[in-house]
């Protein structure tokens, strides 16, 4: 008979194999064609674009802030991709880096030592809960998932910085000093790359760890401002400021904000519509918090924690829905421990199957709809959870 703590990783197992099979099956049948309503934009831009795009401005003379708004990444993500365009200038006199061999190998490089580093991480955190094999089959499932090939396919940094926070958590809760502190600084050095890992400095707070917390904060500041110093420092700075708070007046059609946009606007003016969006975005940002600091650490508060990366700013891309990958671990950590009765658990499994593996439908919305949809299902019946957990505490304190 099945572990009850492994059925949940099982079910997810499962399906994630089935729909992949038929994602590829439907795509081998359609000759390709299935890829143009999976990934977006597939036909017409280049893959791993971002990635491509900003190693292509880096590799241009002056101030990377000055090509344009595009750059509106904290300046240590561009130290990274000015030793990229280091080494891809051997065979690109002409900056146009793409197909070049330098290119394709670094891509090799990074996305094989990225993926790599994913497999092993998963497999670290649910050594203890699951066999080896069973756990290293779940990261080379989701690695092919819809979920993981959009963000593949945008060349976006996410999937590093993914990595970055699981490594972090690894070394989080450790006996050693160490690496307590290793797990400062690579949660710093992620917030340093996208800014939105900072949010995970809340876990030290709700668990009381004031003095890591401060050193987080004080290793954040210093992996966020110093690398300024090689793009002209406090010009630089201004520049970077001036692009992201063009890049920031965007939204995309994941987050609360553009959802928000799209249902409104059809009964009210823009503005008025700008602001029911921030403020069901900053109503949902207190929520979270507020539920996190009553609840405590758990995998349901750490994945509303780390729904703020997805769908609380409100121009994040299709390619940050990777980030659920983080509540997937702590949920298989947890799961089949009696916490939540099993048939909650399947519910959960089922659910993140689905969001990783679930693939367009005719008739059904774009490339992501389907995966969103089910992530902001997860994310209504985690908070439900929550709250209903909150009034029972609530009544057993007052018995």
């Amino acid at each position: 008979m099945m572990n009850r703590d492994r059925r949940p990783a099982y079910i997810i197992v499962v399906l994630l194999f089935i729909l992949g099979f038929v994602k590829t099956l439907i795509t081998i049948l359609s000759r390709g064609e299935f890829l143009n309503s999976q990934i977006y934009n597939f036909s017409n831009m280049p893959l791993f674009y971002d990635f491509y795009n900003h190693v292509r401005v880096s590799m241009y003379e002056g101030n990377i802030y000055e090509t344009g708004q595009d750059t509106c990444f904290p300046a240590l993500a561009y130290l990274f991709y000015k030793a990229v365009a280091a080494i891809c200038r051997v065979d690109n006199p002409d900056k146009e880096i793409i197909g070049s061999n330098s290119f394709t190998l670094v891509l090799i490089l990074f996305y094989g030592t990225v993926f790599g580093s994913f497999v092993l991480l998963l497999v670290r955190h649910l050594q203890d809960r699951l066999r080896i094999s069973t756990a290293g089959l779940l990261a080379l499932l989701l690695i092919p998932s819809s979920v993981f090939i959009t963000a593949i396919c945008s060349g976006n940094i996410t999937i590093a910085v993914l990595c970055l926070i699981l490594a972090a958590f690894v070394m989080k809760d450790s006996d050693s000093p160490l690496l307590r502190e290793g797990a400062l600084i690579l949660i710093a050095v992620a917030a340093a790359f996208k800014i939105y890992p900072a949010v995970f400095g809340a876990l030290y707070l709700v668990e009381k760890r004031y003095k890591e917390a401060l050193l987080l904060i004080l290793h954040g500041l210093a992996a966020f401002f110093l690398p300024f110093v090689f793009f002209d420092g406090l010009y630089g700075f201004r520049l970077f400021l001036h692009n992201i708070m063009i890049v920031g007046s965007g939204y995309t059609g994941i987050t609360i904000f553009g959802i928000c946009k799209a249902v409104f606007g059809r009964f009210f003016t823009p503005p008025v519509t700008t602001l029911i969006g921030r403020s069901a975005g900053l109503f949902y940002l207190c929520l979270v918090l507020f539920l996190l600091f009553y609840i405590g650490r758990n995998w349901k508060a750490t994945a509303l924690l780390t729904s703020l990366m997805i769908i609380f700013n409100q121009e994040a891309g299709s390619y940050c829905l990777i980030y659920w990958a983080i509540a997937l671990v702590c949920f298989l950590k947890e799961a089949g421990t009696g916490k939540d009765p099993l048939w909650k658990d399947t519910v959960y499994a089922v659910l993140f199957a689905l969001f990783f593996g679930a693939f367009p439908i005719p008739g059904m919305g774009g490339a992501s709809s389907l995966n969103v949809a089910v992530l902001y299902l997860m994310v209504f019946m985690i908070i439900l959870d929550l709250l209903l957990q909150m009034i029972r505490q609530k009544k057993a304190a007052a018995a």
